[in-house]
C-alpha cells in the first residue's frame, strides 16, 4: 500500500470509531479496514497516527474550533471530523510537508464528503 491509501484507510479506521463508540481497542478499530489479525502487521504511519489523533483528540477539537467561522466540530460530518483529526496528527508528526498534508485531506475530502466539504477541510487546515 502507498503513502495515500495508508493515509485514507487511517481516516476511515478514525471515522469508524467515531461512528460506533464500542470500538475500543487499536486491534478493533483497524481489523476490518486493512484486512489484518494483530497490530504487529500494521505499517508504523499507521499505528503512529491513529494512536497520536486518538490520544490527543481533545486538543486537535480545540485547535479545529478556534478556526473554524460558523461551526463547530460537532456540527461537522463523522468522515469531516476524521479527516481533520489525522491530518491534525500528521500535523504534529512532522514527518510530511503540511502542503501534502493539507492536499490529501482534500483528495479523501473529495471522495467520501458532500460536494463542498474538501473547501472547508482546505480552508481549515490552512489555518491551523
Amino acid at each position: 500500500m502507498n503513502r495515500h491509501q495508508l493515509r485514507e484507510n487511517t481516516v476511515v479506521c478514525i471515522y469508524q470509531k467515531l461512528v460506533v463508540k464500542k470500538l475500543t481497542s487499536m486491534n478493533d478499530i483497524v481489523k476490518g479496514v486493512f484486512d489484518i489479525e494483530n497490530l504487529n502487521s500494521l505499517d508504523t504511519y499507521v499505528k503512529l497516527t491513529l494512536k497520536t489523533a486518538l490520544e490527543n483528540r481533545k486538543e486537535y477539537i480545540g485547535y479545529i474550533n478556534a478556526v473554524l467561522n460558523d461551526y463547530k466540530y460537532n456540527r461537522l460530518g463523522f468522515m469531516e471530523q476524521a479527516i481533520l483529526l489525522v491530518a491534525c496528527a500528521e500535523f504534529d508528526l512532522k514527518e510530511t510537508d503540511a502542503n501534502v498534508i493539507i492536499n490529501e485531506a482534500v483528495i479523501i475530502a473529495k471522495k467520501y464528503c458532500d460536494e463542498d466539504a474538501y473547501k472547508l477541510i482546505n480552508v481549515t487546515l490552512e489555518r491551523l
